[in-house]
């Protein structure tokens, strides 16, 4: 008589104390990596990189990089050291966020070396404002002169165009220091019979540069008003 055995009692697999392994090395949960599981991961999306959002060209800006693409034939028009001649952006001489405008006379094509510089004065500021690429906010971009390559002084227009600055006959100088100084000296060591001494220190709208006069602020502005009356009369 054969006997039948009894089936033996199934019991429950108790719970995995041990992460499974991946590659000979335990897995790890992002919970235990101290990670938050990422958007994607759950999603299946891919993850690319975020690009900001570019502010809509308006028709102002569209005219101003025309004009000023026109004006420049295409090449730097500022060639400081290490230029790259293509004048391939623009470069604000009022920042936008200083309340520049996209006017052509507020606008240089610049070549990407020399707009970095522009940009990152590294202390260079005074200079470039000396020499038109920038300006200060608040002043009017078509009566300051700026120097374009060349060694040109010319004003910017609005319509896309520069006016030749005629070179001064009187003494000029580079920097408003330097005219103070000289001005410093002129005072410290006078000399006899040199007639009318300068008093003080001007900025020449045609050269860009520095000059000296012994006309007072007060008597030039009365002689500009003059001047303005004569024109209407």
């Amino acid at each position: 008589m054969i006997r039948r055995r009894q089936p033996l009692a199934r019991t429950p697999m108790p719970p995995r104390t041990t992460p499974l392994r991946r590659n000979g090395w335990p897995t790890q949960s992002p919970v235990e990596r101290d990670e938050t599981p990422s958007p994607s991961r759950s999603t299946g999306l891919s993850r690319g990189p975020i690009k900001a959002r570019r502010t809509p060209v308006t028709a102002e800006e569209r005219r101003g990089r025309r004009l000023v693409r026109l004006r420049s034939e295409g090449w730097c028009e500022i060639r400081l050291p290490g230029c790259g001649n293509a004048g391939s952006e623009w470069s604000h001489r009022i920042a936008r966020g200083r309340g520049g405008s996209w006017d052509a006379s507020n606008g240089l094509a610049a070549c990407r070396s020399c707009h970095h510089l522009i940009t990152d004065t590294q202390g260079h500021r005074a200079e470039y404002e000396r020499l038109g690429y920038l300006v200060r906010t608040g002043l009017d971009t078509t009566s300051i002169p700026v120097r374009l390559y060349g060694d040109r002084w010319v004003l910017l227009t609005d319509t896309g165009e520069f006016v030749p600055i005629r070179d001064c006959t009187k003494a000029r100088y580079r920097t408003e220091d330097q005219a103070q100084q000289a001005l410093s000296r002129i005072w410290q060591h006078p000399i006899h019979g040199a007639g009318v001494m300068p008093t003080r220190a001007y900025r020449c709208p045609q050269c860009g540069g520095w000059h000296l006069t012994s006309m007072t602020l007060d008597d030039y502005e009365a002689t500009a008003v003059a001047g303005k009356d004569s024109d209407h009369g």
